[in-house]
């Protein structure tokens, strides 16, 4: 039998020819093959630490510890201190890839994309999102308009700290800028006649001399010129004058007059900076590698015993302790969590270990475990640093005495869900904290008060799910593609037992429950005993649809889109259903699931099997991208349409009308609608569930049914816009081919060419 071995090292004729070798041959690859080994790779991203060496050790830990939150994150060495970082998780790479930016060891880490034939030759950092500081800001210019002003200047202006955006801290501003690297630092800005100087962070190689990163003042080969004579007009309207390049002073930009503004009178400068004074050291941000306040304290009994310091480090103190009748040394540790910093402390250990000749204690936070059970949670790679602070227990031969108190440093993974004072007084805090005391009615006016609250909120939400009865008939039927007929069949069989407990497994066993006050957990856990209860309330509402009312109860969950909360159109309302009911609509959706591909156009990428929302962003970055480099008369429009409010504005008999335009089986129908047309639903304020109503329109946040309702209704206008595209009323955006719009969760971009015709 031949072997792959014998056929490539035998000595045939081919390779006694005497024929020289290809220097470059090539190597055939199939596009397919090529798609097929690239997938896995999609959701990575590559990163490399700007202007510093960091181990791999040390990058990874950070990994883990900021990007590694809902899946496993894997990353891999590459050449030239480039690492490429591999996401289970499409949300882990959504969160690092936009949530930036991130910072190691004072140093910028920059992201980029992975994409196939990355090479590192033709990589060269140029453009960062880079956070600067405006140290000694007079507090009344801790705007927003005016912040985002200067980051307009110094590049494109992404982000407000926190911080700043509350003036919780008024040292100085920090805003999040992308800056180009290949040009001059800007240094300072223009105020009014002030000048107000920029600090960056994270950035160590600046030149003093010509302004650019990348190498220090003493090996510049710039020469800045500069004219002494240049007289600058400053003017003191809402604009600013930054510094920039070789003129110092960038003209002043014209910026359209807010309503009841008008424009003060110019200040002429008439000294401009001196050459030294453009750039300089103040524009490096230098951080104290040991904070000020921090360290180990130890408080003991004067009266009983006596210490004394024998040595100390920043991770652990020695003691000589001095009694009444004995004499011993203490040593109380409060190790670092990184396992490199900690091979410092074993080996100080074991160092005092070894010259012991007293009884000693050793006691502390050691960020390090013994044996496995005394973890829960974390990754792999701290079993490394586990080990070591193992082996200087075994060779220094000492026994482990135990402990009195919380066995983790976060208690609430031992005692938080449990009737303890721990719990209760982490819950009294936190209802304190979120509870809303006072609010904006629609006028403006802010009212007080409980029982005004309660009714300005229950007037609010039931006015946003009533119907103003004005329906009218779609005016477009038979658009959706024909379902074959098994897809018909499988929506339509009755609903089995085992369809029922599988669902009830799936469910996250301690999600927050309804009305009725059962999670998942329960029903899982004593199956054995309603299993067969259960099942038969299902069936009857399978049978007869209306009696799902009876289960039918929603709570009302206020969700703030902000940190201070002044209107209720700031909150997000997400409904909390009874896992009964959540059983029927999951399993509705997961039958709906299994058609949503062959009905919704590609264009819909959420909650359809094989397709990512991700493809819709990189989309759009695609299309940006474009309309900044497309020139001519003719140009493109994107508009960024907020669906969230639609959501609360569905029309019923418009989501009965769209599910029998498709052919869906009338049980299936009648089913649905039986679920989105008998809630009653109750708004949970501040603890307590407020009067009940009843909604006569909009389809629920939280609701598994729900997501896939809302896609199905907006198809039917995108049917809309193909008519109107075929009729040449519309005229899409053409890249590789005709992009008329796109759609993820709540959010819609529409696009189009633009036409010298006036837009309505």
């Amino acid at each position: 039998m031949e072997i792959p071995e014998d056929v490539v090292y035998n000595d045939d004729e081919a390779n006694l020819s005497g024929e020289d070798m290809d220097p470059c041959p090539t190597i055939t690859v199939t596009r397919e093959e090529f798609e097929e080994w690239c997938s896995p790779w999609r959701n990575s991203l590559i990163i490399n630490v700007l202007g510093k060496r960091i181990s791999y050790r040390s990058l990874e830990n950070k990994i883990q510890r900021e990007w590694a939150k809902a899946g496993l994150v894997r990353m891999v060495d590459l050449s030239q201190e480039f690492y490429l970082v591999q996401f289970a998780a499409e949300e882990d790479y959504k969160h690092a890839l936009f949530e930036g930016p991130w910072m190691i060891a004072d140093h910028y880490i920059v992201v980029q994309r992975w994409r196939p034939f990355f090479t590192f030759t033709a990589t060269q950092t140029r453009r960062i999102a880079a956070w600067i500081r405006i140290p000694g800001l007079p507090i009344e210019l801790f705007n927003d308009r005016f912040l985002w002003r200067v980051g307009s200047k110094l590049g494109t202006m992404l982000k407000i700290d926190k911080l700043t955006s509350i003036q919780s801290r008024g040292r100085f501003a920090r805003i999040c800028v992308e800056i180009d690297l290949q040009k001059k630092l800007v240094s300072q800005i223009n105020v009014l006649g002030h000048i107000l100087r920029l600090e960056y962070e994270g950035l160590h190689s600046i030149c003093f001399t010509c302004g650019k990163y990348g190498h220090k003042q003493q090996s510049c080969q710039d020469q800045v010129q500069f004219d002494p004579q240049v007289e600058n007009t400053i003017s003191t309207n809402p604009n600013m004058d930054v510094d920039d390049d070789a003129n110092n002073i960038m003209p002043t930009k014209k910026i359209p007059e807010l309503p009841g503004t008008h424009e003060p009178e110019s200040v002429k400068i008439h000294e401009p900076p001196r050459m030294e004074d453009r750039y300089g050291p103040w524009m490096i941000v230098k951080k104290n590698k040991k904070p000020k306040n921090c360290g180990i304290w130890c408080l003991w009994n004067s009266t009983q015993w006596n210490l004394i310091v024998l040595e100390k480090s920043f991770q652990f103190i020695h003691f000589l302790v001095s009694g009444a009748t004995q004499t011993w040394f203490l040593t109380v540790v409060y190790a670092s969590p990184h396992s490199q910093i900690r091979v410092g402390l074993w080996r100080d250990l074991k160092r005092l270990a070894a010259a012991m000749g007293a009884p000693w204690c050793v006691i502390g936070d050691f960020n390090a475990m013994l044996h496995n059970h005394e973890r829960k949670g974390g990754v792999s790679t701290w079993l490394r640093g586990d080990q070591d602070f193992r082996n200087f227990v075994n060779e220094s031969n000492m026994v482990d005495m135990g402990f009195h108190g919380a066995p983790f440093t976060c208690k609430w993974l031992e005692l938080g869900d449990r009737n303890t004072k721990y719990f209760h007084g982490t819950t009294l805090i936190r209802r304190r904290r979120n509870r809303v005391v006072t609010l904006q009615n629609d006028d403006g006016e802010w009212v007080t008060g409980k029982s005004n609250l309660e009714d300005l909120i229950n007037n609010f939400y039931t006015q946003l799910f009533t119907d103003p009865g004005d329906y009218e008939q779609f005016c477009l039927s038979n658009s959706f593609p024909k379902l074959d007929a098994p897809d018909i069949d499988k929506l339509a069989c009755p609903i089995s037992n085992l369809d029922i407990q599988n669902t009830l497994q799936k469910m996250g066993s301690l999600k927050a429950p309804g009305p009725d006050g059962l999670h998942a957990i329960f029903y899982q856990s004593q199956w054995n005993i309603i299993g067969q209860t259960f099942c038969e309330l299902i069936h009857a509402i399978e049978a007869s649809p209306s009696k799902v009312a009876e289960i039918n109860n929603t709570l009302i969950t206020l969700i703030p889109k902000t940190e201070n909360v002044s209107s209720l159109k700031q909150m997000h309302p997400i409904s909390l259903c009874n896992v009964s009911y959540k059983i029927i609509t999951k399993i509705l959706s997961n039958r709906l699931r299994q058609v949503m591909a062959d009905l919704v156009s590609p264009n819909q990428c959420s909650f359809v099997p094989h397709r990512q929302a991700s493809e819709n962003i990189i989309i759009t970055q695609e299309v940006i991208h474009s309309m900044k480099r497309r020139t001519g008369n003719k140009g493109w429009m994107a508009i960024k349409i907020d669906l969230e409010k639609t959501y609360d504005r569905l029309n019923w008999r418009f989501i009965r009308d769209t599910l029998s335009d498709i052919g869906l089986p009338q049980n299936f129908v009648e089913l649905v609608w039986a679920c989105i047309s008998t809630p009653s639903s109750r708004v949970l304020w501040n603890g307590e569930a407020l009067q009940e109503f009843h909604p006569s329109r909009g389809i629920r946040q939280g609701d598994p049914l729900s997501p896939y309702l809302f896609m199905l209704c907006m198809e039917r206008l995108f049917h809309i816009i193909e008519v109107a595209v075929a009729q040449k009323l519309w005229k899409p955006i053409c890249l590789n081919k005709a992009l008329l719009y796109l759609i993820w969760p709540l959010q819609m971009i529409l696009s189009f060419s633009l036409r010298p015709l006036l837009i309505k």
